[in-house]
């Protein structure tokens, strides 16, 4: 007997790799927010889908090789079959839900991978609608692309990348009566060919779109397990919370860090201890409310602080999107644009002095005790060349911590300073150009008499 099938030709997926990617990243970000998640399962297994994702929106009509002419399927054949079996196995152990509503024309792909994977030993249960029961064995026979000798037994009618022929068998005996009977195969129907017709299109739009509505069902699960009282996604949401009060230049750091406290990336618990870059931040904001500063300076620091808050806010809790990259609240990032520029090992020892000597600026009520020294010294000799004089007070509990927050405000201050003084110069140099410098001028400056 001899039967041909298709797997079913599919509407053609025409989404976007970048959405795609990015609506699983805002799943998985809610699955592995829950306090109760388990990380050594579930991260694997997004990885392995990230992957798997990757290769099937990429697959191409050689997908299978060149078929098996040497006797066993080629590496990429293997390398498919494993694939499929991968993402499956990942989607199915992450939303239950969707494998029992998954497309029943994925069976057949699982079956072909069945075949790819196990033939040689005694494979059954697969095709169970063309291959009845009653054949015990079933084997992979060819793999033959749409280039081979045997071209022409592919529909014209159709487009399609390979022929796969399945060979099945009853594995009869035969009765010394039928010994001398040569039909014997041929009555008993004793030998089942099956032809299966497939296309790396179909393939991949069945897998993308099936990806598709596992990815909405695992958000659905994810939410539901996260639960209202634990986050917050929609924009109606943010605005009716007011973290920053530019008016009185005061932050709801509590809030602030109670709605973030979601475990991710940048918030984290790590040797007992709380660690967030917003808490380094809050120790500037609240440090430079005791210092003497310029009017000028003071406003710009508390701006700084509260644009970065501001920006860090809205990209924090934009729906879950995982893969847009956060507004940073590093002191680093946030004062960059004022900190000395000039120094040639300014993110040498940056970095030295974050690791090194302020071990503890990040972290919730840290205060940093042991510091290195050597770094220390080098840091506060190589700012000293740039003209930011640091001194601080030793029989402060937190010194160390106050003298790093101190270099980004008085960094700020001393670039208020510079500006200030070009512009007088500036403004000096149009009078005096003009013939209106004033006798106090001239008093102040006499050698420009």
């Amino acid at each position: 007997m001899h039967e041909e099938i298709r797997i079913p030709k599919q509407n053609p997926f025409d989404g976007d790799y970048k959405n795609l990617i990015e609506n699983f990243e805002l799943a998985a970000k809610a699955l592995t927010a829950h306090f109760n998640s388990h990380p050594n399962e579930e991260a694997p297994v997004l990885w392995i889908i990230r992957g798997a994702i990757e290769y099937f929106y990429k697959l191409d009509a050689n997908f299978l090789g060149r078929g098996n002419d040497s006797g066993i399927p080629e590496e990429k054949a293997d390398h498919f079959a494993n694939n499929f079996y991968r993402l499956q196995n990942s989607m199915k152990l992450l939303s239950d839900e969707w494998y029992q509503q998954r497309n029943p024309d994925l069976s057949m792909i699982e079956d072909l991978r069945t075949l790819i994977v196990h033939s040689g030993s005694d494979v059954d249960k697969v095709f169970p609608t063309r291959i009845c029961q009653e054949y015990k064995t079933i084997q992979l026979g060819r793999i033959l692309d749409k280039n081979h000798l045997t071209e022409k037994l592919f529909p014209s009618e159709e487009l399609y990348d390979y022929r796969i022929e399945i060979w099945a068998d009853k594995k009869l005996t035969r009765s010394p009566k039928d010994k001398d009977n040569l039909d014997f195969y041929d009555e008993n129907d004793a030998t089942f060919d099956l032809s299966v017709y497939v296309s790396h299109e179909d393939i991949k739009s069945l897998i993308l779109f099936e990806f598709q509505k596992f990815t909405q069902l695992l958000l659905e699960k994810s939410n539901k397990r996260l639960g209202s009282s634990t986050r917050i996604n929609t924009q109606k949401d943010i605005n009716n919370v007011r973290i920053i009060d530019r008016q009185t230049h005061t932050i709801k750091w509590d809030t602030l860090k109670k709605m973030v406290a979601i475990p991710s990336g940048d918030y984290y618990k790590e040797t007992g201890s709380w660690h967030w870059q917003g808490y380094g931040l809050q120790r500037i904001y609240e440090r430079v409310a005791t210092l003497k500063l310029d009017n000028i300076t003071l406003f710009k620091v508390y701006s700084l602080i509260e644009k970065a808050v501001e920006d860090y806010w809205y990209s924090y809790f934009n729906d879950f999107i995982a893969t847009k990259k956060l507004n940073s609240l590093n002191p680093r990032v946030v004062f960059s644009q004022y900190t000395p520029s000039e120094w040639p090992h300014k993110v040498y020892l940056e970095n030295k002095m974050a690791l090194n000597v302020v071990t503890e600026f990040s972290i919730e009520n840290g205060i940093s005790s042991n510091p290195d020294l050597d770094y220390l010294c080098r840091f506060l000799q190589e700012i000293d060349t740039q003209g930011l004089h640091l001194t601080f007070n030793h029989t402060a509990t937190n010194v160390f911590d106050n003298l790093y927050a101190d270099y980004f405000i008085y960094s700020v201050d001393l670039e208020v300073n510079r500006l200030r003084q070009r512009q007088q110069a500036k403004a000096f140099y149009w009078r005096s150009k003009n013939g209106e410098t004033s006798k106090r001028h001239s008093c102040r400056y006499p050698n420009l008499r």
